[in-house]
């Protein structure tokens, strides 16, 4: 492919691009989407915003794994590590990596509890099941391997580590 200052997406000849899962779509049984048409007008700043975030997919994804379940490759586990957010694009009145100033961040994020809870929820990583079905990947809903892990995940330490004074928290 050619380089490009074009805005857009550019796929090799004889290759297709397909969005499989979208920032907010559900992961897990229950989930609803998230809505981004009330962004601009604080929707993730609502009360329930980061319990809705943690059964949905997470934000800007990074490294990506196929790891098929079958031995043709038509069905798989899609895991994404959801890598950072951007808060300035996320939350009306946030302009981002705290450009604001402490205080002025400090008020906002006083101002807005639920803002913090989102983004955590928003960072980790999303696992789905996939199928190729009718030429197009297909996210399988209800699947027992979906998951959502994020930065409020509990975690285990196994083997000689577990309990090393090194790796003890408060908690």
């Amino acid at each position: 492919i050619a380089g490009s200052r074009a805005d857009g997406l550019r796929v090799a000849e004889n290759h297709t691009s397909q969005v499989v899962i979208r920032w907010g779509d559900a992961v897990l049984p229950g989930a609803r989407p998230l809505d981004t048409s009330g962004l601009a007008t604080g929707a993730l700043l609502a009360p329930g915003s980061a319990a809705a975030q943690q059964r949905q997919f997470g934000y800007n994804c990074d490294a990506i794994a196929f790891h098929p379940l079958d031995r043709d490759g038509r069905s798989g586990l899609l895991c994404v590590n959801n890598e950072y957010t951007n808060d300035e694009l996320m939350f009306p009145g946030r302009i981002g990596l705290g450009r604001e100033g402490a205080d002025r961040l400090a008020r906002w994020s006083r101002g807005n509890p639920e803002a913090a809870q989102v983004a955590i929820a928003a960072h980790g990583v999303s696992l789905l099941e996939l199928r190729l079905d009718s030429g197009e990947w297909r996210p399988q809903a209800g699947s027992p391997h979906a998951r959502r892990i994020t930065g409020s995940s509990p975690a285990g330490i196994t083997g000689p580590a577990r309990g090393h004074d090194l790796l003890r928290t408060r908690a």
